[in-house]
């Protein structure tokens, strides 16, 4: 786990200085936003496990015909930690559709925190206590759900560590009163 945990970490790092330095794109005009309304926060019975989020978006047809630069999910959330070190956030994508209105920590998951590809993960950073901004680097989920070779039930958020807490999801200020989210991918057009 541990070897997992420093790979997850460095491929985080490395892929942040190259999308910064290579692969944002020459038109910044190229993008489009999502307002992500279906959001949850599932919550387990043992209050030794962190809360996990949960965000789900469809993809604008717009999108089909181009090649995605980068995407990512920003989000205000409430951490709680132990120490006052940063807390490692990790986003996964889900492989059970659900629905916020029912969705717990139990439902409707074969697995309890739901059902997610691990091997698919995102991580980033959140300083380590009160309501912090966090931003995802989720390109790599969108080109998937793009392609259709992983289907889009959207995605769940949880502390990498299991001494870090999320204690709960804010409105996202300044956008309407039901988002919670905002998701923005950079394109470019491809070329037939």
């Amino acid at each position: 786990m541990k070897t997992r945990k420093s790979f997850l970490i460095i491929y985080t790092l490395l892929a942040m200085v190259y999308m910064l330095f290579f692969a944002l794109p020459a038109f910044p005009d190229n993008k489009i936003e999502i307002m992500v309304t279906n959001s949850s926060v599932i919550v387990p019975a043992d209050d030794s496990i962190s809360n996990r989020l949960l965000f789900k978006f469809d993809l604008p047809s717009s999108l089909n015909d181009k090649r995605i630069d980068y995407a990512e999910i920003d989000f205000y959330t409430k951490v709680d930690s132990l120490s006052s070190q940063s807390v490692m956030l990790t986003a996964y994508p889900l492989t059970t559709d659900w629905n916020k209105s029912t969705a717990s920590w139990s439902s409707p998951w074969g697995n309890s925190g739901g059902d997610f590809n691990d091997s698919l993960g995102e991580i980033g950073m959140v300083k380590s206590s009160g309501e912090e901004k966090v931003r995802l680097d989720i390109t790599h989920m969108v080109e998937r759900w793009q392609k259709q070779t992983l289907a889009n039930y959207g995605l769940v958020v949880f502390p990498l560590e299991t001494d870090r807490k999320i204690d709960s999801l804010e409105h996202h200020p300044g956008l309407a009163s039901n988002v919670y989210a905002k998701v923005v991918i950079y394109f470019s057009y491809t070329h037939p």
